[in-house]
Formats: C-alpha cells, structure tokens, sequence
C-alpha cells in the first residue's frame, strides 16, 4: 500500500510539476529525448534488471549471460545516460533473449510504461535508485532480489524515520547480496535477518577474474607483445601502474621517484581517469616536463604503443583491468578526491594497493580490508608514496590462489541459482 500511495502523488503532483519544469529545465528536455530514442518491445519478459550506472551494470554482466544461454526473455533497466554506448553495443550484440530500456522517469506513461509490462517472475535489481516504478516492481513480482546492498555510511541513530524508510525499500526484496562481508553484519544489525534471507558475494569478482584471464580488450589493441618487450626488464615489483590516475594527484612523483624514473630503476604506467578535456591535458602536459628533464616516455594511443621508455602514458579506454595483472604494485585514484575509483580490480591483478584516505563510498575497500589489510596501503600525504612503496618493495607476492578458487566456485553457485529462479 505504502508505494502505491506515493505511486498516487508521483503521478498527480509529481507529474504536474514536471510538465512545466519541462519548459524550463534543458536538462529535462535532454533526459526525455534521451528515453525517446529507446523504443519499447512489448513481449512478456520473465526477468526484470536494474542497473543504475555502469559500475553496478557489471554486476549483472555474469548474470546476463546466464539468461541468455537459458533463452530467458529478459528486460535490461538503466537509469544513467552515460551508459548509453555501452548499451547500444548491447543491443546489437549477440544478446537476442535482451531488450534494453532507460527508465523513464519524467514522463512515465503510454507504451514506454512499466505498468503497461506484464510483471516479471523475477526482478534484480543492483544496489540502489530506488523509483517508486521499480520497487513497486519488487513488490509485485514473485522473486525480488537486490545485488551489492550496502548500508556503509548511514547513520540510524537518533533518525527514526530514516530508519523506517530503509526498512520498508529493503523489506520489499525477498533475498539480498550484501556487498561486503561487513555490509553483511550491517544489514544483520539493521535486522533483516528475522524476515528476509542475507547472503554476502560480489558478482564483479567473475566478471574481473574472466576479463583479466582472456585480456579480450587488450588483444584488439594488438600491443600485447609490444608491452610484454617494454616490461620485460623489470622485475613483477619495481613495476608500478597508476588506475584512474587525477591532476591532483601528480603529487605522488616528488623528486626521489622522479630520480628513480629517470635512472629507470622502475617502470611507471599511467592509466588518467579522463582520457580528454582538462584532466588529460594536465598529464601530457607532466610527460612533457618529464621528458624535458630526460625521462624517456613512451605514448599509447588509438595508434599503438609508440616509443620504449619506461614510462607510458595510456590514452586508451577500457584497459585497465586487464593491465593490473602485469604489476607488482598498484595506485588508484580518487582516494584525495571524492572517494577512491575500484579497488576489486587491482585486488586480483596486483600484490600491493594504494589509495588516498577517502575510501568512506567504497564497500570494495571493506572486501580487500577484510581479505588482505597488509597489502592495502592508504597513503594520507601524496608527497609519501614513493616511500611507502620502497618499504613495500620486496615483501612477498599475494597468494590468492585458494581464495580465487572459494571466489569462483561461489559465483557459479549463485548465478546457478539466481538464473533458475527465473
């Protein structure tokens, strides 16, 4: 009844407002034209998806696959126009049993609507976004399940209401994966337990595992052999790459580990989180200095790899995933901004993490604190880096291969599961 009722008001007020902000809001009129350029097959689909970004659609991606090879009719729901190109890939992929929609959240009526859909058996959904249309949704459907919850970072305490809010959005899902063996004692503490089934697993662990095994991304490039001759000389731990890499965060190269570039005592690569605009420019721009100062670098681009240096500076997207198991040490970025980039993905490539302080959004911070604390290595001071990885130079590779093993076994368990509860 509860949805229902703010279903009511959506549709009435929400609406109305709407329709004018529509005459003055250019972002809204970009939005719509946005859901428009999707159409709608009406078929009755057995299985309902939500993503809302392209983080969290990685965490269907396994699952996706497992619909498909059952030729389950499956509806794909996205609430991120960033995802667009991904998703146009999608639809003309391979994937027949798919059908790709934006939610449409402005003008949610006619033949776009869900309510016009027959409901699914089945509905996933990942981590949040919660519209009234999708957890109405959740309601009415006869298996409901919400991928990767996580309540790290709220505060119940003194919010009642708060409180009896979150408790009605995930006491509508019949089962939840936390995200996080800590989520997991945070949504028992919240006290789901009694009522609902908790389970703990990451579907994004498969997904990272199977990309950096079959490196699909990395052989169109056709420059695997071109970086195995570049990084040959080096051993796996004076090998350090820089994930997500910001302006920022140049800081990391203070005078030692520019010394220690130029006499080549290591190999650097840098993987920018913005491969044009403002961000870019200020990389190139440090290569150049560097380069100046007769550190010898070696570009990537859409053209190849060109040079030999034992610096390379990526322009490349889509990469860096499948790079991380080529070294020994590895620095994500976002950590001295609004929070750090993933952590999963250089957690199975690499021996030793660091990151900035603001790990405070990152439930991957949780897993690989749990997992292996002595090997992530949060760096406070960017100016300190280079010290902190000289301590951490010759400690002992990770071994991972039994917990790769628990990791993978528990994936095909659960993707077994969750496809045939379709």
């Amino acid at each position: 009844m509860f949805w229902y009722l703010l279903a009511l008001a959506r549709y009435t007020l929400g609406s109305l407002l709407l329709f004018f902000l529509f005459f003055l809001s250019k972002r809204i009129r970009k939005r719509r034209a946005y859901e428009r350029r999707w159409p709608l097959v009406q078929r009755d689909y057995e299985v309902w998806l939500h993503a809302s970004s392209e983080g969290e659609l990685e965490q269907l991606v396994p699952l996706i696959d497992a619909l498909e090879a059952r030729k389950v009719l499956t509806l794909l729901l996205v609430t991120s126009p960033s995802l667009e190109k991904k998703l146009k890939d999608l639809s003309e992929s391979d994937y027949r049993e798919v059908a790709v929609l934006p939610l449409n959240l402005f003008f949610p009526f006619g033949s776009k609507s869900l309510f016009s859909l027959k409901v699914p058996k089945s509905f996933y959904m990942v981590r949040y976004d919660f519209f009234i249309e999708l957890m109405i949704a959740a309601f009415r459907c006869e298996n409901s399940v919400l991928l990767s919850a996580t309540l790290k970072g709220k505060n119940f305490k003194g919010h009642g209401f708060k409180k009896l809010i979150f408790n009605l959005i995930y006491g509508t899902f019949n089962k939840i994966y936390a995200a996080s063996p800590i989520d997991l004692e945070r949504f028992e503490d919240f006290g789901l337990k009694s009522y609902q089934k908790l389970e703990q697993f990451d579907f994004r662990h498969g997904q990272i595992l199977k990309r950096q095994d079959l490196k699909e991304n990395l052989h169109r490039t056709h420059c695997c052999q071109s970086l195995e001759k570049i990084l040959k000389p080096y051993a796996r731990e004076k090998r350090l790459i820089f994930g997500s890499l910001w302006e920022l965060e140049l800081e990391l190269f203070n005078e030692d580990f520019i010394e220690a570039m130029k006499r080549k005592e290591v190999f650097v690569f840098l993987a920018p989180h913005h491969l044009k605009g403002e961000q870019w420019d200020a990389l190139f721009t440090k290569a150049k200095e560097w380069q100046e100062k007769g550190l010898e670098i070696t570009y990537w681009d859409q053209m190849g790899i060109r040079g030999e240096g034992n610096i390379i500076l990526c322009k490349v997207p889509g990469l860096l995933c499948e790079l991380y198991p080529y070294f020994g040490h590895a620095f994500v970025g976002g950590g001295h901004g609004r929070s750090v980039h993933s952590l999963l993905e250089p957690f199975w490539g690499c021996d030793h993490i660091y990151c900035g302080p603001k790990t405070h959004r990152s439930t991957e911070a949780d897993f690989v604190q749990d997992q292996c604390p002595e090997y992530l290595h949060i760096v406070r001071e960017l100016s300190s880096f280079y010290s902190i990885y000289q301590k951490n130079c010759d400690a002992k590779a990770r071994d991972c291969v039994s917990l790769r093993t628990q990791i993978l076994t528990e994936h095909s368990r659960h993707l077994e599961v969750l496809s045939h509860t379709s």
